[in-house]
């Protein structure tokens, strides 16, 4: 068995107090109206890889994420196990 996910998107907020950022991640079709749904995934990290990821990313620019979804016991989260930095935001946006 395997529990794996990759992820796409553009960092819209970091919470440094519980290690977490939200990506938003557009959607690979477009829906009845004919545009693309985004979804808002809030992503949980270790220490390690926060520490970097905090000092290097801002809203806005574009990373993926390697993780697996686990339960809390109520609920099931994301925790990301690999960042990759994609592309940062451009001057002037």
């Amino acid at each position: 068995m395997l529990n794996q996910l990759n992820l796409v998107g553009r960092i819209i907020e970091i919470n440094s107090e519980d290690r977490t950022v939200t990506l938003a991640v557009p959607r690979s079709f477009k829906n009845a109206e004919g545009e693309y749904e985004t979804d808002y995934i809030e992503c949980k990290m270790y220490r390690e890889q926060f520490n970097p990821f905090s000092e290097f990313c801002v809203l806005g620019d574009i990373i993926g994420i390697r993780g697996r979804v686990q339960s809390n016991g109520k609920n099931l989260e994301i925790v990301a196990e690999k960042v990759t930095f994609v592309s940062n935001k451009k001057k002037g946006e």
